[in-house]
């Protein structure tokens, strides 16, 4: 992994905790620079300080039930660190309970972190990565 990754730009949602924090570490270590967004900047802090190079961490927090917020989310990265190369869909989100006893409306927000919001940020970045052959 370490070849494939270095000088990569690597875009990490839920990038704050979990598989997403250890992916960070394990992407820092290869060699790779990195975005990584999340809800909360302050966890996305943490995180950053453990990379092994913080200095090449981009931290985007970003809200995937929010279209403005992974809009702007995509604008800077594009701006500011240009087209990923790889970009890794790992926020989201679960819940536990029984499908008849769940709110209609905790089910529309499973779908918009789950699915609409990284649906949306791959058609906002997804072209660009394309064209500088990532992707």
């Amino acid at each position: 992994m370490t070849k494939a990754l270095t000088d990569q730009l690597v875009w990490i949602t839920g990038g704050s905790s979990g598989i997403g924090e250890q992916l960070a570490y394990a992407c820092s270590s290869a060699g790779a620079r990195l975005v990584l967004s999340a809800r909360n900047a302050a966890a996305l802090e943490r995180v950053r300080a453990s990379c092994q190079d913080p200095s090449r961490v981009l931290l985007i927090p970003m809200d995937l039930t929010s279209t403005e917020s992974i809009q702007l989310a995509a604008s800077r990265v594009l701006a500011e660190a240009g087209p990923p190369d790889v970009l890794i869909h790992n926020g989201g989100r679960s819940q536990r309970s029984r499908a008849l006893s769940s709110p209609l409306a905790l089910d529309r927000e499973l779908r918009e972190v789950n699915y609409f919001g990284p649906a949306a940020l791959t058609k906002l970045v997804g072209p660009e990565m394309l064209r500088n052959g990532g992707g």
